[in-house]
C-alpha cells in the first residue's frame, strides 16, 4: 500500500516536470528569436540611414560643385 502511494507523487512530479520543460524551451527560443530580429532590424535601419545621409551628402556636394563651375 505504501509503495503505491509513494510512486503516485513521484509520477505526478515527473508529469509536471515534462510539461514545464518544453514550454521553457519554447519561451527561450521565442526570446532568442525576438532578440535576433531586433538586432537585424537595428542593423537594417542603420544601413538605411547611412544610405540616406550619403545620398544627401552626394547631392549637396554636386550642387556646390555646380555653383562653383558657374562662378
Amino acid at each position: 500500500m505504501q509503495s503505491s502511494t509513494e510512486s503516485s507523487p513521484v509520477h505526478s512530479r515527473r508529469v509536471t516536470t515534462t510539461r514545464n520543460g518544453p514550454s521553457v524551451k519554447w519561451f527561450l527560443l521565442f526570446w532568442i528569436l525576438m532578440i535576433g530580429l531586433g538586432v537585424y532590424a537595428v542593423y537594417s535601419y542603420t544601413n538605411h540611414l547611412k544610405d540616406q545621409v550619403l545620398n544627401q551628402l552626394s547631392l549637396q556636394t554636386q550642387q556646390q560643385l555646380n555653383i562653383l563651375k558657374t562662378d
